[in-house]
């Protein structure tokens, strides 16, 4: 039985490549031309990142400010549970809504926010551009593209002060929360207190009914203080700028080199595409007129 299939080893392929390789030549040059073209014409993109850490939320809360027992060791740095925390609000409709509002991305790109379209558009921009990722050492990377650079770094750090303030104001609110019923506790209490005082004042000096409604008074004067005590400590932390739950390591600036392999490698990576298609169009169109000839 003869085989009818063609011998092509290297030795042919390195002839076939020798023998077309002017067409191989041009197509890389064609290529490198392309690359270059689309480099120059296609608008430049400029990427803007911070990183930051974030930090243990038990750190804020009041029985570590407070303590009364010893001190226990708890990690300053955020866990991968907090840090999911913190992307998915980063991430959420709220922090884009609040981003575009505080940046006026609207009108920095020309659309209507009456429109459905544009507002969807909007949203579709931002979405795009917009990245957040974890890094390997427990830390966060947030990142912004845009035609200008100024505007990528500005938002890129209002993404960072955004999600900052829903991080932060998620365990405020549950503090806020607590204060609102002690205070609501406490002028109950008040009132308590200025009703017996009214009361004892009409009761019979040393009675019974004067003793239990001295000794009621004094017990609520002591929860009243302990009620002031607990409002202060849940006060703790509440204000702007207090108990950051954010720490940013690198603030994003704007870019001086656009986003992408810039010229020299745009034209190097065209060049070899290029000649790798071409030589292997090339090969393939050989090997095939070989089997078509053998089987004629």
């Amino acid at each position: 039985m003869s085989n009818n299939t063609p011998r092509f080893d290297l030795v042919d392929i390195a002839k076939v490549l020798q023998k077309r390789s002017r067409f191989i030549l041009i197509t890389t040059l064609a290529s490198t031309i392309v690359g270059a073209v689309l480099h120059f014409a296609l608008p430049k993109k400029y990427e803007a990142t911070t990183e930051l850490f974030v930090a243990n939320p038990l750190y804020t809360d009041r029985s570590n400010i407070f303590r009364n027992r010893n001190a226990e060791f708890i990690n300053y740095f955020g866990n991968e549970d907090d840090i999911d925390k913190v992307i998915a609000m980063a991430e959420s409709d709220l922090a884009r809504k609040t981003i575009l509002d505080k940046q006026d991305l609207a009108k920095v790109y020309g659309l209507d926010t009456s429109k459905k379209e544009d507002r969807m558009k909007l949203a579709g921009i931002f979405k795009k551009g917009f990245k957040v990722t974890r890094t390997e050492y427990q830390g966060m990377r947030m990142s912004y593209t845009d035609k200008d650079p100024v505007i990528a770094a500005n938002v890129a750090n209002e993404a960072v002060a955004v999600t900052e303030s829903m991080y932060k104001d998620f365990y405020n609110q549950l503090k806020k929360n607590v204060v609102q019923s002690l205070n609501k506790k406490i002028t109950e209490t008040d009132s308590a207190i200025n009703a017996l005082s009214g009361t004892l004042t009409t009761a019979p000096a040393g009675s019974v009914q004067a003793q239990t409604i001295t000794a009621t008074k004094d017990q609520l004067i002591i929860d009243r203080s302990k009620d002031v005590s607990l409002l202060n400590e849940f006060n703790t932390g509440l204000g702007n700028g207090e108990m950051s739950l954010l720490r940013v390591i690198s603030s994003a600036s704007p870019a001086t080199e656009p986003k992408g392999l810039g010229l020299t490698y745009t034209l190097i990576a065209c060049m070899l595409i290029g000649a790798f298609f071409s030589s292997v169009w090339v090969l393939i169109r050989s090997y095939f007129k070989m089997l078509t000839s053998v089987e004629r």
